[in-house]
C-alpha cells in the first residue's frame, strides 16, 4: 500500500503513511503523537514503553510527542505541556515527488483555556521518505 491509511492503533485513531519507496510512519490523532517510523527496506525505530495504556485521557509512553507548551514539570501545568491528550484535526495528507506526509493541528479551547488562558494554533508536519523522517512543528 502506498499513500495514506486511517487505521486503529492500539485503539485509538491513526493515520498511517507510506512513501513509493516503502518507508511508512504511523500518527495518532490522539496528541498527534508519532508511534512508528520504518524506513524503506528498514525496521522499527520508534520506541513504545510496554506500559503505555494507550487511552484517550493518558499520555502515549515512547514515541515522539508534541510537548508544548511546556517540557516536563517545569511549570504549572500538566507533564509536557496541554496537547498530549487532546484530539488533533487532520489538515491534510498527501503523497509528492516520492514522499509521504500528513499536517496535524491543535488550537486553543475552553478547555485549554480553563489550564493555559492564551490563545495559539500548532501545526505539525510529518514526511516521510527514504530513511528520513522530516519534524515540524509550527506554534
Amino acid at each position: 500500500m502506498n499513500g495514506l491509511a486511517t487505521i486503529d492503533f492500539h485503539g485509538l485513531p491513526a493515520i498511517q503513511i507510506r512513501a513509493p519507496d516503502g518507508a511508512c510512519a504511523i500518527v495518532t490523532y490522539h496528541g498527534a503523537h508519532i508511534v512508528s517510523w520504518i524506513p524503506a527496506g528498514g525496521a522499527e525505530w520508534i520506541y513504545l514503553s510496554e506500559h503505555s495504556q494507550f487511552a484517550t485521557a493518558a499520555p502515549i509512553r515512547g514515541g515522539v510527542p508534541v510537548v508544548f507548551p511546556q517540557f516536563a514539570t517545569y511549570g504549572p501545568l500538566p507533564h509536557h505541556g496541554i496537547l498530549r491528550t487532546r484530539v488533533w484535526r487532520l489538515v491534510e495528507g498527501k503523497v509528492h515527488n516520492g514522499r509521504a506526509r500528513v499536517d496535524f493541528r491543535s488550537e486553543d479551547c475552553d478547555e485549554t483555556r480553563d489550564v493555559w488562558p492564551h490563545g495559539f494554533g500548532v501545526e505539525l508536519a510529518v514526511e516521510v521518505a527514504g530513511n528520513h523522517l522530516e519534524i515540524a512543528m509550527q506554534v
